[in-house]
């Protein structure tokens, strides 16, 4: 790989810069963004919890991002033993980290690194390890550490073995898990390793085959559920240390996993193993974000629909109430309706019928007023008139008095109160609320409610408005009209002929009589039952049709949608807290494309998954 640069042109090796530099660029913006959602204040209780470790982690994301130009750092992991430090010592060609199979002897870290690599720079915990220097050439590239057993209790000044351990972890870049016959089912070590797994590469060896079985297909089967393992090595050590001591050829095995440590890493390889475990650990980040959400994100789902549900139920007690009333202002409808027939219809001979059967109590009480001889005579007329005229207005006025009252009386406070209570349970089960109701929240409760009845009843409002101007109109189409004009006009028009007849031909022409009372008295009476007939025919097509469309506007207003929520404020916290957890998965979603984008080429590194 180092060749194959080596020889690229000049513009090969500028674009691969830029490109090496969009993909910082990149995750250094992926990063920003998990630390700017995390610094949202949120009311939900499974993100009220990320303030005790978010940071950290955050930090931690951070301090890998700032040593992207530094050497690879590759440290040994395993059980007492296992022969980490003889790995080390085969490693570099040298003695330098003491060895003992039976028990603990890394009892300090230690780091192997070259002496032109300036650690000053990296954000490793000098002063707790023990630095030794070697002059391979490969320890320009990686900087190696020998770490302690996470399977003993003993300790140093530093303090115990898995402390220490642990502050070392989530600098390393590259992990060397190795292990024996004997320790590969350590549930302790495994159990070490997956606590630190997130955010590093691996590499599996087994050691001591000069004594051990390969057990790599049994130990692959153990590692399975949380790694994928692409490669395994089993090599000797011992035999690989005192090969190079002696000047002979080290064995396959052991060449191979020298190869595998120092061959891809340079420079543009480095720098997409890291932004690789740097896009991992983030991704570990938002799975356990997923992880603490997952219990309260169904029950979030069931808070949504339940402020629904319970708005749906004061709407349907809202338009059950309306429709009760529609049927008992019955009266006011049909006497708006005609008014509206009334403004429709222009003048014409049977609509000044209709506007006479409207205004006849005014007539009445006119024609009263004029057969009145004395001052009181004239006065228990006008006593007697005003009685009636006011009855109906009482009437009219106590119609719209009921619909006006809607406005208050239309949800009762017990009804709010129910389910207020019940949407509490729900906010309280979603972990959006601590479960105690101030009087505050009962008040805006209550007038909550009292805007969905002003909204609900605006619509019933404009729902009533246009059924009695869609029945007026379907009424005073030129075809009804036609019809009773004609029906009108008949009768009119033979008892004017009749008359005009008599007066014009057989008075002037046969000297016949003119026509007496006994003509215009029958004349008149029939005159009043036809108009009465087509005024009472008119008035029942008017009723029939506002029937069924009150009917019709019952039926919508069961169906009406008020888009005001009862409850807004827990609503605008369910909607906040949605709108952030998409914002999550979107997040998650380009993290993952950035990691696939830059997750090493080498196929014997591997990775830490979540499967189960």
């Amino acid at each position: 790989m180092t060749q194959q640069t080596s020889k690229s042109s000049p513009i090969t090796s500028w674009t691969s810069q830029l490109r090496d530099l969009q993909d910082r660029a990149h995750v250094a913006e992926l990063l920003a963004r998990l630390k700017s959602w995390g610094s949202e204040r949120s009311d939900w209780k499974p993100w009220q919890s990320l303030a005790r470790w978010f940071p950290q982690a955050i930090s931690r994301c951070e301090e890998t991002l700032a040593r992207i130009d530094m050497p690879l750092i590759v440290a040994t992991f395993g059980g007492t033993g296992s022969g980490k430090s003889t790995l080390i010592n085969a490693l570099v060609g040298s003695d330098v980290s003491v060895t003992g199979r039976q028990r603990p002897t890394t009892m300090r870290p230690l780091l192997i690194a070259h002496p032109e690599v300036e650690l000053s720079k990296t954000s490793l915990p000098i002063e707790t390890l023990e630095i030794v220097t070697a002059k391979s050439d490969w320890l320009k590239r990686v900087i190696l550490i020998d770490c302690p057993d996470p399977d003993t209790s003993e300790s140093s000044q530093e303090g115990p073995n898995t402390a220490r351990l642990r502050q070392i972890l989530p600098h390393v870049d590259v992990l060397l898990y190795i292990t024996t016959q004997q320790k590969y089912r350590s549930a302790r070590v495994l159990e070490e390793l997956m606590s630190i797994a997130a955010g590093c590469k691996f590499l599996f060896v087994q050691s001591h085959a000069d004594v051990d079985v390969d057990i790599r297909d049994d130990w692959r089967n153990v590692l399975k559920p949380h790694f994928d393992v692409p490669d395994m090595y089993f090599i000797d050590s011992i035999s690989a240390l005192k090969a190079e001591r002696e000047g002979a050829s080290t064995p396959a095995e052991f060449e191979r996993l020298v190869k595998t440590l120092s061959s891809p890493f340079g420079p543009e390889q480095r720098d997409s193993l890291r932004l690789a475990n740097l896009c991992q650990l983030m991704l570990e980040i938002v799975e356990l974000i997923e992880k603490e959400t997952s219990e309260y994100t169904p029950k979030l789902a069931e808070l949504k629909s339940q402020i629904q549900l319970q708005q749906q139920r004061l709407l349907k007690e809202m338009s059950s109430n309306l429709q009760r009333e529609l049927g008992l202002s019955k009266g006011l409808w049909e006497q708006r309706l005609l008014s509206e027939v009334l403004n429709l219809w222009e003048m014409t001979p049977f609509s000044a019928m209709l506007r006479i059967y409207n205004s006849l109590g005014s007539l009445a009480a006119s024609f009263g007023m004029a057969r009145a001889r004395t001052t009181a005579h004239l006065a228990i007329i006008g006593a007697i008139q005003g009685a009636r005229w006011l009855s109906q207005q009482n009437e009219s006025q106590a119609a719209k008095e009921r619909f006006k009252q809607m406005q208050t009386l239309s949800i009762e406070e017990s009804s709010v109160r129910e389910v207020e209570m019940i949407i509490k349970g729900y906010e309280q089960s979603a972990g959006l609320s601590q479960g105690i109701e101030t009087a505050k929240e009962h008040r805006d409760a209550l007038a909550q409610a009292v805007t969905l009845e002003h909204a609900f009843l605006d619509k019933a409002s404009r729902l009533i408005d246009q059924m009695i101007q869609s029945v007026a109109f379907d009424h005073t189409r030129f075809r009804s009209r036609a019809v009773y004009e004609t029906l009108f006009l008949i009768y009119v028009s033979f008892v004017v002929l009749r008359i005009g007849y008599n007066f014009f031909y057989e008075s002037l022409w046969n000297h016949n009589e003119i026509m007496k009372l006994d003509f215009y008295i029958p004349a008149g009476i029939f005159f009043i039952i036809w108009t009465g007939g087509l005024i009472m025919f008119y008035l029942r097509g008017l009723q029939r049709s506002l029937a069924l469309k009150l009917t019709e506007v019952s039926r919508q207003l069961a169906e009406i949608n008020v888009p005001t929520a009862v409850f807004r404020d827990v609503q605008t916290k369910v909607e906040q807290t949605e709108a952030r957890q998409l914002h999550l998965i979107q997040l998650k979603r380009d993290i993952q494309s950035q990691y696939e984008k830059n997750a090493p080429s080498t196929p014997t590194l591997g990775n830490f998954t979540r499967r189960n």
